[in-house]
This record gives C-alpha cells, structure tokens and sequence, in this order.
C-alpha cells in the first residue's frame, strides 16, 4: 500500500488541530516529503527547526554515551 505523505500530514495536522504540517520520510526511495498547508515560509521555518533540533539530539546522543 502505497501512503500519501501529503494526506499522511494533512491527518497529523487534523490530529494536532494545527495549521499544516510536514511529514518526511527516508528509505529505500531516498527522502520523500509531505506538506499540507504550510506556506514556503511557514515550510522553511518547519525544516529549519527540524534541522536545528538535529544537532541538538546528536549532542544529547553524544553526551549519554559518554556516562
């Protein structure tokens, strides 16, 4: 069954009761996304905060291997 990223974000937009939201995905295709109803700004301040949040988890990561 193949899932539609885009629907897939509308629901958890739905869910949260938000405006939008953004849904990606990594495997064997590479990245796939899934946007609903986010302006390119609204987009881009999402991956942003996603990217940010990135490092953050790996300095966390890092910190309780090190214990």
């Amino acid at each position: 069954m193949e899932i539609k990223l885009q629907d897939l974000a509308w629901t958890v937009a739905a869910e949260c009761r938000d405006k939008g939201a953004v849904v990606i995905s990594y495997g064997l295709q590479g990245v796939r996304i899934g946007v609903e109803n986010l302006t390119p700004e609204e987009l881009r301040a999402a991956l942003c905060t996603a990217i940010h949040d990135s490092f953050e988890i790996e300095e966390a990561l890092r910190t309780q291997k090190a214990y």
